[in-house]
């Protein structure tokens, strides 16, 4: 939860190697080290998000979303792009 797209990414390998449970991803969308008060400026391109939710998806996510640094239309192209 709230880890940024490359944090994700690289943790979906560890996920796959050791949990044979359910699991799911839901990455913040900022670029850079987080503000201290929260606020996300500067966000990933939804081209990036998608590609490291198919990553997830193909992994066996059974759960994906977004997390700080989102907004409702991100979780509509995701439901729009994987689930219709």
């Amino acid at each position: 939860n709230c880890n940024p797209l490359d944090i994700t990414m690289k943790a979906i390998d560890n996920i796959v190697k050791n949990w044979d449970g359910k699991w799911g991803v839901y990455p913040n969308l900022g670029i850079g080290d987080p503000d201290p008060n929260g606020i996300i400026d500067i966000i990933h391109t939804n081209d990036e998000l998608l590609s490291i939710m198919e990553l997830a998806l193909n992994c066996g996510a059974n759960i994906i979303g977004a997390c700080c640094g989102s907004n409702p239309s991100h979780i509509a192209l995701l439901k729009n792009t994987f689930f219709d």
